[in-house]
């Protein structure tokens, strides 16, 4: 009877310990993110009356948070209480994606990050339905090489929020995380923060170009040139970095297992600023892995090119393997074969992406890609 009354209060304490730790960590995601968004909420609410108070509350349930500023409006003689949330935070611990649970810190209505459709399916789901391929490729390389030291390094250029980056390092891997937008990247601080990751992540607010300081405009999701319409480039928003940063300058010797690299049609021009990580002879197959996107425009023949140029070409000529693995994983051996696969992903959209892999260390993995 002794040892199992123990054994019954083991197991109940377990449940208290682990009930209580997970309430004391959305009381410190709570405060802790009252004091990272202060600014943010303020942002959000910038086009609201001046004439309002606003309370910052939380909810939370099952695996999640949401962090709300509610704001009281006077409107005809009566109050109106309105909730608007600042971020969302978010539990992954599928074991799908992650060997190890990790918090993600997602933007809320109203903030001047881009992709909110990205961001609401995380929170919701946990995962990015859309992007299932492109996960399943990066978590395969990182189950293969986050466990090294030596070749454990993931360079995320077009980071958003960093979800990427997150998985990366949940992996084990380093991660060097780079994107224009300071707005997304506050995020993604705060998912360094929470996860206790400052050792092995590096936080780069710049855009990467081959251009010089003061040559484009980047407004929190494309760059432009500067002699680009207004109507195009829309405003750039003050939360915007105009830092130009070179690809071959964010690493130095060490072997990167993968580079991501989605700039929205950007993809040639941050190449060319990377051509010393692959056309030196020493540094050819310093980059095992490139995730990239290419942009496909309807009207843009000359686009079309440059990623000819300054992408597959360089890449070919570089000993890499590529594939698209948008919708059917499918070899790429020519610029021709290029054509029939837009046709078949894009058909009349004006704009539309593919998705191109390209190795020269883990072309293995193209079988396990296919299965379904």
């Amino acid at each position: 009877m002794t040892q199992g009354g123990n054994w019954m209060r083991s197991i109940v304490i377990s449940k208290i310990n682990r009930r209580l730790l997970f309430l004391l960590t959305i009381v410190f995601l709570v405060v802790y993110v009252v004091v990272k968004f202060t600014r943010t909420a303020d942002i959000c609410s910038s086009n609201s009356s001046s004439q309002q108070n606003s309370i910052i509350d939380f909810k939370h349930f099952g695996h999640a948070a949401l962090l709300y500023r509610s704001q009281s409006r006077e409107s005809q003689g009566s109050k109106n209480l309105t909730d608007e949330y600042v971020a969302g935070i978010r539990l992954i611990y599928s074991e799908k994606f992650t060997p190890h649970p990790f918090w993600l810190v997602i933007p809320g209505m109203g903030s001047n990050v881009h992709a909110d459709n990205i961001n609401s399916e995380l929170f919701a789901e946990g995962m990015i339905k859309s992007f299932a391929m492109e996960d399943r490729l990066a978590t395969s390389i990182y189950k293969r090489y986050c466990k090294s030291s030596a070749k454990n390094l993931v360079v995320d250029i077009g980071s958003n929020i960093g979800w990427y980056s997150a998985l990366a390092i949940a992996h084990g891997c380093r991660a060097i995380t780079v994107d224009g937008a300071k707005d997304a990247l506050m995020y993604y601080a705060a998912t360094v923060e929470m996860n206790g990751w400052h050792k092995k992540s590096s936080i780069v607010n710049s855009v990467v170009t081959n251009q010089r300081e003061g040559t484009f405009v980047f407004n929190g999701w494309n760059t432009f040139s500067k002699d680009e319409s207004l109507s195009l480039k829309e405003k750039a928003s003050l939360y915007t970095s105009q830092t130009p940063r070179r690809m071959d300058s964010l690493v130095g010797d060490e072997v990167v297992a993968y580079l991501k690299v989605d700039i929205e049609g950007h993809e040639p021009d941050g190449f060319s600023s990377g051509k010393i990580l692959f056309h030196t002879q020493h540094t050819q197959n310093k980059i095992l892995n490139v995730l990239f996107e290419f942009t496909y425009r309807l009207s843009g023949k000359s686009l079309h090119n440059e990623y000819k140029q300054h992408v597959f070409d360089m890449l070919w000529s570089s000993g890499y393997l590529c594939f698209s693995i948008t919708d059917i994983v499918q070899k790429i051996s020519g610029w021709e074969e290029i054509s029939s696969m837009l046709e078949k992903a894009c058909g009349d959209a004006q704009t539309c992406g593919l998705n191109v892999w390209c190795t020269v260390s883990d072309a293995d993995l193209f079988d396990e890609l296919r299965k379904k």
